[in-house]
């Protein structure tokens, strides 16, 4: 497998970070995942003005948008990733601005998702709220702790008791037709596919509304559904004890993020 590090391309084995990289001393850094279909990344350009932010952030660097793309497209095609369903990922870590451009296949995205909630709360006044960083490793062990308990997501709770976010996604409910997601002021990443589905949810006349919700209140509601770049959406069959039918809501607009996806990649 081709990368791209710091304008060299290298097999992966042989792409390497210095130990007193900022990343692996301190976990300093950020990184974005992205959807690619058919040698084209999805919506690179929101990817990259997050990505930016998170580099702000960090006081790190960041190369523009326009040669992101180019190092993106040589990327799938060194990789003969030109013709399938792939995820690109991008990292930017602190050690001279390490900037780091991976691809790997994507697997199979799917809905049908038990959730339940996390025992640990999202802090929503951290200094890394709302940025993808380096340091995942409370969502990787609140994430084991889950799926050795049967769940394929958790969903976090914020320090006041409200809904947040999940450890890879962003989460929505639907109640009497409204659809209802978590504000940015929870904490919650300002997901690319979240924004996508706010917009499209809008698009089709429904009422969307950013609101803060007890965790105990969600499983009230009559959908609920997780977003994602390589999920896409998908709906929540079992939150906790709770079975979720599948709702009329989650499938009009995972058809019309579908059909978004393909006027956009043109694939």
């Amino acid at each position: 497998m081709m990368v791209w590090l710091n304008g060299e391309w290298k097999e992966e084995g042989a792409a390497c970070l210095a130990t007193d990289d900022g990343a692996f001393l301190r976990g300093e850094g950020v990184f974005e995942t992205m959807l690619s279909r058919g040698g084209k990344v999805f919506e690179l350009k929101k990817h990259w003005a997050r990505l930016g932010e998170g580099c702000g952030r960090f006081g790190l660097g960041l190369m523009g948008e326009g040669e992101a793309e180019t190092i993106c497209e040589e990327l799938l095609r060194r990789n003969s990733f030109t013709s399938s369903e792939e995820r690109v990922r991008v990292r930017v870590t602190r050690s001279a601005d390490h900037l780091l451009f991976t691809a790997a296949n994507g697997g199979k995205r799917d809905g049908g998702l038990r959730l339940m909630v996390s025992p640990y709360r999202r802090n929503e006044h951290s200094a890394l709220a709302g940025i993808k960083a380096i340091s995942y490793a409370e969502n990787s062990l609140a994430l084991a702790e889950g799926r050795r308990a049967g769940a394929d997501e958790v969903l976090f709770a914020n320090s006041q008791g409200e809904w947040c976010e999940g450890a890879w996604s962003n989460i929505f409910a639907v109640e009497k037709g409204r659809v209802l997601t978590p504000p940015l002021s929870s904490g919650c990443l300002p997901g690319v596919t979240r924004e996508l589905v706010i917009g499209l949810a809008r698009a089709q006349g429904r009422e969307v509304v950013e609101v803060p919700l007890a965790i105990e209140r969600v499983g009230e509601a009559d959908e609920l559904f997780l977003t994602s770049s390589l999920l896409g959406i998908g709906a929540v069959q079992r939150f906790g004890e709770q079975i979720l039918a599948a709702g009329e809501v989650t499938s009009a607009l995972k058809e019309a993020l579908a059909k978004y996806e393909k006027a956009s990649l043109g694939c």
